[in-house]
């Protein structure tokens, strides 16, 4: 390699190092790696940049060490790191310099095609929120739901202070520190002659919150969802009515059956953990078990589930089992995440929708695309969508909250 040849790679190396290459530079950098694999001066220069930038406790730094050990024999002190001055004179000395070279290559190549496609990932995504209207910080959903009471008076539980928020026939509503609704029924009016009141949960869009119902069982409900029940069990089972997704892990009781009623399907269950996603805009019912046994009855068939397999019910009355479910992804949500696991980009966008409060729209059709990951949902919008710049597809806010998707 020429002086002026050198001092060009050395000006590229910095760029690289320093963050500030444009495309250009990285890749003439590129190609001077590619074509100077055996040049002693750009391994040396390689050598002190990788020397300068990367700590020596760093496990990669030590595997390199270990490498070139084998290659140009045992330091003198058992533990001790080889410096660049030091491997140089072991490469030489053992007439192994070109293969020390050539790992110290393939080394310094895989790290600079990591971190520049990481580099390209972070500038398709800058460009795509500047260019496309997405500096507007939309944020997550959170705790926000309305109670409706028996009588037809609403509480909205995101605003009001916590304590006793009412007491119904001797029930009393408590609104925890934590959030969490809860109910505190008197001994005396268990029986079957107390008065039978029904309240109804109900969560907007962005919103979710989590309840114990009377009997202990307790209800995680996700946004745009709903769920009815009554203050007091009575008689010889528990009934529930659930609209959107929920996850109950319900308080087992033999003597009383648990049911819940959700579209036009009832879930029969004795004590277990499930989810439910019963959503309009979904395609199926989809019933899920981590724990227990439940059945599924519907059009006049019944499906029986074993933990991790989970029944999708479709419109048409259709009940399909899947024996080995992702249950992890099934109840993501309840967990404070998405797993996306090949799901078609308008699934996922349903998700989205409901969480964010944003309306979704296709003006060029839908993109068949599917995706895969998992992503925290306490993050603002426009770092949700960063996920989906290797999608290639690309987003543009319009009045206020409307998400356009573009091929």
């Amino acid at each position: 390699m020429a002086i002026s040849e050198f001092d060009r790679f050395n000006y590229l190396l910095q760029q690289y190092i320093s963050g500030s290459a444009t495309a250009a530079e990285l890749n003439e950098f590129s190609d001077m790696l590619r074509q100077h694999d055996q040049d002693e001066d750009l391994i040396l220069a390689l050598e002190n940049s990788l020397e300068h930038t990367v700590p020596a406790t760093d496990p990669d730094e030590l595997h390199i060490d270990h490498l070139l050990r084998q290659i140009a024999g045992p330091a003198k002190q058992p533990g001790e790191v080889l410096t660049a001055t030091a491997r140089k004179v072991y490469f030489l000395r053992t007439g192994w310099f070109r293969y020390a070279a050539a790992i110290l290559l393939v080394i310094a190549a895989g790290a600079f095609f990591y971190y520049y496609n990481d580099l390209q990932k972070e500038k398709a995504l800058a460009s795509n929120i500047h260019e496309t209207g997405l500096t507007e910080n939309i944020l997550p959903g959170g705790n926000k739901a309305m109670l409706t009471l028996a009588d037809g008076s609403t509480i909205i539980l995101d605003s009001i202070a916590n304590g006793q928020l009412a007491n119904q026939d001797g029930v009393k509503i408590i609104k925890r520190a934590d959030g969490q609704l809860e109910y505190e029924t008197l001994d005396n009016i268990k029986g079957v002659n107390a008065t039978v009141a029904y309240n109804t949960m109900r969560t907007p869009r962005g919103g979710q919150y989590q309840l114990s119902l009377p009997d202990g069982t307790k209800v995680w409900l996700n946004a745009a969802s709903a769920i009815t029940y009554p203050t007091v069990f009575q008689g010889n089972e528990r009934s529930i009515k659930v609209e959107g997704e929920a996850y109950l892990e319900v308080a087992r009781d033999p003597s009383k059956p648990f049911r819940v009623s959700v579209n036009n399907a009832l879930i029969e269950v004795l004590g277990t953990h499930f989810n439910i996603n019963a959503y309009a805009d979904e395609p199926v019912l989809s019933t899920t078990l981590l724990e227990g046994a439940v059945n599924i009855i519907a059009e006049g068939r019944t499906l029986k589930l074993a933990p991790g397999q989970q029944c999708q019910l479709a419109a048409t009355g259709n009940m399909t089992l899947v024996k080995d479910a992702n249950t992890d992804q099934a109840v993501a949500w309840k967990n404070g995440g998405f797993s996306f696991y090949h799901t078609k980009l308008e699934t996922m966008m349903r998700q989205l929708a409901r969480w964010y409060d944003i309306e979704i729209v296709y003006p060029k059709g839908i993109p068949d695309i599917k995706f895969g990951g998992d992503i925290q949902r306490s993050l603002p919008l426009p770092d949700m969508l960063a996920s989906l710049t290797d999608m290639q597809v690309k987003f543009r806010i319009e009045e206020g909250r409307k998400l356009i998707v573009l091929p």
